[in-house]
């Protein structure tokens, strides 16, 4: 890298890395706290607007990345993970809302952030 050049690149967005590598191993993570709650597959592929083939590829680690599922397991990230998966189980059973749908979002923005350096230089909120 040249002095003076950061790690963005015009061509790649912060938001299509998370697409590709992060967001999937978080939708992972989700997975298996639901999982572990005692839900069927097919249940949490119900309840993540998922096809049960979909959570087979999470547990297999097809997708996402397993060692960042792993990272996302431990602490101090398995609490935000144990609570997205609390939004996603309420939102099942009530449905989903406006503030519902925004405290999703920002969890998932904040873990994000977390992983994703060209999302902090890019200044995605963290």
């Amino acid at each position: 890298m040249r002095p003076g050049t950061s790690r963005l690149r015009i061509s790649e967005l912060p938001c299509e890395i998370a697409s590709r590598e992060i967001l999937p191993s978080i939708r992972a993570a989700i997975v298996r706290v639901l999982l572990a709650k005692g839900y069927s597959k097919y249940t949490v592929a119900r309840m993540m607007g998922l096809t049960p083939a979909s959570i087979t590829h999470y547990l297999r680690g097809k997708r996402g990345r397993p060692d960042l599922e792993e990272k996302l397991l431990s602490e101090p990230y398995k609490s935000l993970i144990e609570k997205l998966a609390e939004i996603v189980e309420k939102a099942w059973k009530t449905g989903i809302n406006g503030k519902t749908y925004s405290s999703y979002r920002d969890l998932v923005c904040t873990l994000c952030s977390g992983f994703n350096p060209v999302a902090k230089e890019a200044g995605c909120p963290s």
